[in-house]
This record gives C-alpha cells, sequence and structure tokens, in this order.
C-alpha cells in the first residue's frame, strides 16, 4: 500500500474512494443549495451576502475538483493526448446531489477527457475565489485554483496553459 500498488478489493483502496466520494457529494450538495439560495428572490440577500455566497460556492467548486484530482491521479491511467483519454476510462461522473443505495443509479465510468474536463471546470469556477493568496495559508484562494490549474494542464500535456497558470502563480511575488 505505501507504493501504491494495490487492489480494489484492498480496504484502504476503498476507504479512499469512498471517502473522496463523500467530498463530492457533500459539495455538489453545497453547491445546489448556494444555486437556490443565490436565485432565492425573497432571501432578501444583501450584496456583500452574495458576494460571500459566491466564494464559498467557488470553494465547494475547488474542492470537489481536488477530490477528482485526487482520485483521477490514484485510479486512472495516465492523460497521454485527447485521443487516447477520449478512449480510456476515467471516472463516474456525479455533479448533482442524488443520494442512493439503488446500484442501477449510480453513474457509469466516464472516459479519462471527460474527467479531466470536469476538473478543469470546476478550477475555472473556482478562481472566482475573492482571496488572491498568501503563504501558509490554511484556506482556498485564486493562487491555489491556478496551481492545481498548472498541474492538471501538465499532466494533459498542455505547456502552454500549465505554464501560464504556474508563472501567474511564481511571478505574484506572493511566496519566497
Amino acid at each position: 500500500f505505501y507504493r501504491w500498488e494495490m487492489q480494489a478489493t484492498e480496504s484502504s483502496a476503498q476507504s479512499l474512494w469512498y471517502g473522496d466520494y463523500g467530498i463530492i457529494a457533500s459539495m455538489n450538495y453545497t453547491i445546489e443549495a448556494y444555486d437556490k439560495l443565490l436565485d432565492d428572490e425573497q432571501a432578501g440577500l444583501s450584496e456583500s451576502d452574495v458576494a460571500k455566497l459566491e466564494n464559498y460556492k467557488a470553494e465547494a467548486h475547488m474542492t470537489r475538483a481536488m477530490a477528482y484530482w485526487d482520485m483521477v491521479t490514484k485510479y486512472c491511467v495516465a492523460y497521454e493526448d485527447e485521443d487516447q483519454a477520449k478512449e480510456v476510462f476515467g471516472l463516474p461522473l456525479q455533479t448533482v446531489y442524488a443520494p442512493t443505495s439503488d446500484v442501477s443509479k449510480y453513474p457509469g465510468r466516464s472516459s479519462l477527457y471527460d474527467t479531466y474536463k470536469l476538473i478543469e471546470s470546476d478550477l475555472l469556477e473556482a478562481l472566482n475565489i475573492t482571496d488572491e493568496g498568501q503563504p501558509n495559508t490554511n484556506y482556498f484562494s485564486k493562487d491555489s485554483a491556478k496551481a492545481l490549474l498548472a498541474r492538471l494542464y501538465l499532466n494533459m500535456r498542455d505547456w502552454a496553459k500549465a505554464s501560464k497558470n504556474a508563472q501567474d502563480v511564481i511571478l505574484s511575488q506572493r511566496y519566497p
């Protein structure tokens, strides 16, 4: 296990899988709840309240992206190119909160390409986080979203986008 050489039936591997999907389910619920609240004209939200909710929603997208990122790097083959990624299995993608014990309603595995596109979409939403970033913080920031985008694009072999996002963080000079 310490070398990440494990079988699907190993309980530790199952715990990682179920833990990430638990996070994904929570973030799906959170994103939907924020959307409902933001769309509710009766809620009487101030501009400040709306800004906070939009920020929290962006953080939820970041959290979901990180959970999928954790899984795609552990349970899927490496992304070689777009054609290959469309032909190989990715992860079962769940973007709505729909808890059920009916296995027949579980999503099937998507393509690796679709998995990476969902992670990218969530990270692009995470760029709406209001905090730019600072060293040694415990909170998500635009910089953390850009850093993970750089890693995503690096894995996708999109060198230009990987470089741009990494340079945005490096050249900000916020990190010694």
